[in-house]
């Protein structure tokens, strides 16, 4: 299984990149499954709903919030403007993928290359 947690700032969780997840296993293993995140009210039904367990601090929410930023590029692609879109369940994955290369680029460029790790600690 390809899992990495690409960026500071994901408080926990991680990409299940083959699975195309979102993963917390910090006090719990909790899952979003990204490829059900077609629109701006599921991904917005994901977030309550983490926001209600036990276990979800508010930097557990926060990181949430972050990877769903960083992996589906919520503002501009599902609500830009206060506008609602949907995109295909086929899409996602080619979504996540530019956004993380993306993503990758900025953070290199700020912090060097040394902040992507995979699970076992080598430099992706």
């Amino acid at each position: 299984m390809d899992e990495f947690e690409f960026f500071k700032g994901w408080n926990g969780w991680v990409l299940d990149v083959e699975r195309l997840v979102l993963m917390f296993s910090k006090n719990c293993r909790y899952e979003v499954d990204l490829e059900e995140c077609i629109n701006s009210s599921r991904i917005l039904d994901r977030i309550m709903q983490v926001s209600r367990k036990t276990w979800a601090s508010s930097d557990v929410v926060s990181g949430l919030v972050c990877a769903l930023h960083d992996t589906l590029a919520v503002q501009s692609i599902f609500c830009p403007c206060g506008t609602s879109r949907s995109v295909i369940k086929n899409d996602i994955r080619r979504l996540v993928a530019v956004n993380i290369k993306s993503r990758k680029r900025q953070e290199i460029a700020c912090s060097g290359p040394d902040i992507y790790k995979d699970k076992s600690g080598g430099i992706i």
